[in-house]
């Protein structure tokens, strides 16, 4: 009778079963979960890194901020910007205004009464200081000749009216005259209108008068 097999049997039994054998067997095993679990640690480990370094070096994101555009004040006037204080027309005007409907007198300068010349020394005197001769025939020779073309507000106008000697006048502006006319007092006239185009003599601008 052979007993060969199972005497083989019996011989891997207490070989498998024997202390040493069975330390040998979980060595073996822990090694092989080790080694799998470290294969996978690998990887997760580099990607964590890269993960990491990802974030750390993304720069941070600008912020766009809308600023409302502020208006900015200037202390001059800009180009083409016109100038609060009054011109020296609206100035001629204003006080043309307070002499309106004045008679005229020969002789006087006063709101009560007041010819031409002593109307146009009075808004010399009144808005630029200036002293101007009395009567006509002086103020024709005060201050530079100016041509009809080249006129601008405050230069004194010269007529020779139709049965009268002399007759003057100040510049406003935009063809326009003041003056003490004989019969309606001191008024506005127009440069072009046929009475004053045909009686027009001279022109005088005062140098001591802003332009």
């Amino acid at each position: 009778m052979n007993l060969r097999p199972a005497t083989a049997g019996r011989e891997f039994k207490s070989w498998a079963t024997s202390p040493d054998k069975r330390d040998m067997k979980h060595a073996t095993l822990k090694h092989l979960v080790g080694t799998k679990f470290s294969r996978i640690r690998i990887p997760l480990t580099v990607l964590l890194i890269f993960f990491i370094s990802s974030c750390a070096g993304a720069p941070p994101q600008n912020k766009t901020t809308t600023m409302t555009p502020k208006a900015i004040s200037s202390p001059h006037p800009l180009p083409g910007k016109k100038s609060t204080s009054p011109t020296i027309e609206q100035r001629l005007r204003g006080e043309v205004r307070l002499w309106e409907g004045t008679p005229h007198r020969m002789g006087g300068t006063r709101r009560s009464g007041v010819d031409c010349s002593g109307f146009v020394q009075r808004i010399f005197i009144d808005l630029f200081n200036v002293n101007l001769p009395r009567s006509t025939a002086q103020q024709v020779h005060s201050g530079n000749p100016v041509s009809v073309d080249h006129l601008r507000p405050g230069d004194l106008v010269f007529f020779h009216p139709p049965h009268k000697i002399r007759h003057v006048g100040v510049y406003l502006g935009r063809g326009e005259f003041a003056h003490a006319s004989t019969s309606r007092g001191v008024t506005i006239s127009r440069m072009d209108a046929a009475y004053w185009r045909n009686a027009y003599w001279t022109a005088r601008r005062i140098p001591s008068v802003p332009g």
